[in-house]
């Protein structure tokens, strides 16, 4: 099995580092928001508090997601069967079925398997048939598992139960040359 872990990116760790000092810095001026919002007007207040703790709930999900999640991205390269936890049964990967697990620090949860037949093709974001596809997409087939933006990522296109799905990655150069080693990127 080959894999790779996707740590967040170096050139967004200064940004990640603003957004906490923007956070530690605003719950240490709460009190000072709080009595100039009750100065103002009834409704300007109200908008000024609600507005405060909107922007510190988002620095709080934009640290979560950039800083402390990472992705693991695998692929099996023969066939590879594991036993489940309890009396669930057993897991049977094919050679290549690619396993994506969202990390948090050494424990990962599992987000997607994804089965060699049901992957149609690995394209970039800007790519007209990803467009095509993600038109066609219903918004429940769509999963974002990347914590690197949209810049470097790559859409990675598969049907199942005759339903389109793409899931959002930041693979390596690597990780795209052992699909295609495995020949499980259909060709258009």
């Amino acid at each position: 099995m080959y894999s790779e872990f996707l740590d967040p990116a170096k050139e967004e760790r200064f940004t990640t580092f603003v957004c906490m000092i923007a956070g530690v810095a605003l719950i240490v001026n709460m009190q000072h928001i709080y009595n100039f919002a009750i100065k103002m007007p009834s409704g300007i207040g109200e908008i000024i508090m609600v507005f405060s703790y909107c922007i510190f709930i988002l620095l709080c999900l934009r640290i979560y997601l950039r800083w402390a999640c990472g992705y693991k991205y695998s692929i099996c390269m023969e066939k590879h069967i594991e036993d489940l936890p309890g009396d669930k049964g057993t897991l049977v990967l094919e050679a290549g079925t690619i396993i994506i697990e969202r990390r948090f620090g050494k424990k990962g949860t599992l987000s997607d398997i994804i089965r060699a037949e049901e992957i149609q093709e690995i394209v970039q974001i800007n790519d007209n048939l990803f467009k095509k596809f993600r038109r066609e997409t219903p918004l429940k087939n769509r999963k974002f598992l990347t914590n690197r933006g949209k810049e470097r990522a790559h859409a990675l296109l598969y049907v199942r139960e005759n339903k389109k799905h793409y899931a959002i990655i930041t693979p390596s150069q690597q990780f795209i040359d052992k699909m295609l080693e495995l020949n499980i990127l259909y060709k258009q």
